[in-house]
C-alpha cells in the first residue's frame, strides 16, 4: 500500500533524480492513500496490534502526530525502522546533524 507524502521535496544531489538513487524502479500500482500518514498508521497499528513495522525514510514528524492522536499507537506498533543518524562521520546537515533527524528533533527528545 502507498500512503500520499507531503510536498515533493527534491534533493537530487544526495537522491538522485527519482530520489531512491537511480535505481529505475518501475513506478508504483494503484493510488495513494488520501487520509494524512498519522491517521492511517493509527488505524493500522489497530487493527493489526503488533504487526505493523513502518519504515521510516524521513523525518518522524507523522510518528509524533500519531502518537498524540492515540497515545495507544506506542503499544499497538510492532516496530519503527528508521533511516537516521550518523554514528563515527559527520551529519550531512552539518558536522553534528543529520537530516532526518535535525528535522524531526523534537520527536527524539520527547520519545
Amino acid at each position: 500500500m502507498i500512503k500520499k507524502g507531503t510536498k515533493l521535496r527534491i534533493a537530487d544531489f544526495v537522491h538522485g533524480a527519482d530520489g531512491l538513487g537511480n535505481q529505475n524502479f518501475p513506478p508504483p500500482v494503484g493510488k495513494p492513500v488520501e487520509q494524512s500518514a498519522a491517521v492511517f498508521l493509527v488505524e493500522q497499528a489497530n487493527l493489526y496490534p503488533g504487526k505493523v513495522t513502518v519504515v521510516a525514510l524521513g523525518p518522524l514528524t507523522f510518528i509524533a502526530l500519531a502518537i498524540q492522536l492515540d497515545p495507544a499507537f506506542t503499544k499497538n506498533i510492532g516496530q519503527i525502522v528508521v533511516l537516521g543518524g550518523a554514528v563515527a562521520v559527520n551529519g550531512n546537515v552539518n558536522p553534528a546533524a543529520e537530516a532526518n533527524v535535525s528535522s524531526s528533533l523534537f520527536v527524539y527528545l520527547d520519545g
